[in-house]
C-alpha cells in the first residue's frame, strides 16, 4: 500500500475533481476541463501504476499540518510493514478553530494574498462575524513565528521514527522544498493562474519519488 497525506499538493489539486479527502463534489477546476488528457495522473497515482501498489490518497486542499498530523494518528494501526508512507507537509502558518463541533483549516492570509482573501474565506466557512477579526489578528502577528517550524518539524520526525520502527518506506516533503517548486506549475503549462503541479509537473514528481523508493538510499 502507498499512503499519501498532506495538503492540495498531495490530493492533486487542480488535476483531479472535488479538493480533498471527503470534498469530492466541489467545482472542478478550469485546468482539469481543459487540459486534462486520457492518461494523466496526480503523483501518487503514477507511483501505484509503476510500483504495482494500491494506493490510499488521504489529504485536502487547505488542509493545515495539525489536519495531517491527524490523518496519520488516525491511520497509524493500518499502515503495515513495507507500505510506502509519503508526507506532504504544509505552510506552518495554517491552523486549525475547532466551529460547529469540528475543526475548520483556516488558510493563512500571507499564502492567500491578503486579508480581504482571508475575509472572504472566514465568510464562506464560519457564520458568526465577531469571530472574524480574532482570527485575522491572530494570523497576522502570531501564525508566521518560527516556532511552528521548528514545533512541527519535531512532530513530523518522531512519527516517521515510527512508521520506521514498523518497516515503513517513509518521505517527507514541505511545500516550500526547491525541489517542489521546481516542478512545473499550471501557471506555466496553462496561463491559469494556479501555483499547483500541472499533469506534467504530478509526472515529474512521481518520478523523483520512484527513484527514492527503489534506490532505498534516498530514502528521506
Amino acid at each position: 500500500m502507498i499512503w499519501g497525506f498532506g495538503d492540495s499538493f498531495t490530493w492533486g489539486h487542480g488535476c483531479r475533481p472535488g479538493w480533498g479527502f471527503g470534498h469530492t463534489d466541489s467545482p472542478i477546476h478550469e485546468y482539469y476541463i481543459k487540459h486534462k488528457k486520457e492518461g494523466d495522473k496526480v503523483w501518487i497515482e503514477w507511483l501505484g501504476e509503476w510500483l504495482k501498489e494500491d494506493i490510499n490518497n488521504v489529504s485536502q486542499s487547505g488542509a493545515s499540518n495539525d489536519k495531517i498530523f491527524d490523518w496519520v494518528l488516525d491511520n497509524f494501526e493500518q499502515i503495515k510493514e513495507n507500505d510506502k508512507v509519503i508526507i506532504g507537509m504544509t505552510s506552518w502558518a495554517r491552523m486549525d478553530i475547532p466551529i460547529y463541533k469540528s475543526w475548520i483549516s483556516i488558510i493563512s492570509m500571507f499564502e492567500d494574498r491578503g486579508e480581504k482573501n482571508l475575509r472572504n474565506f472566514l465568510k464562506n466557512h464560519i457564520s458568526e462575524e465577531k469571530l472574524w477579526n480574532t482570527i485575522i489578528d491572530y494570523q497576522y502577528f502570531f501564525s508566521e513565528s518560527p516556532l511552528w517550524k521548528d514545533r512541527w518539524e519535531k512532530r513530523f520526525n518522531f512519527i516517521i521514527k515510527e512508521l520506521n520502527k514498523k518497516k515503513c518506506q517513509t518521505i517527507t516533503f514541505q511545500i516550500q522544498d526547491p525541489i517542489v517548486l521546481s516542478m512545473q506549475t499550471i501557471w506555466q503549462d496553462s496561463g491559469i493562474f494556479d501555483y499547483h503541479f500541472s499533469f506534467a509537473g504530478h509526472k515529474r514528481f512521481a518520478e523523483i519519488l520512484y527513484k527514492k523508493f527503489t534506490i532505498p538510499s534516498n530514502l528521506i
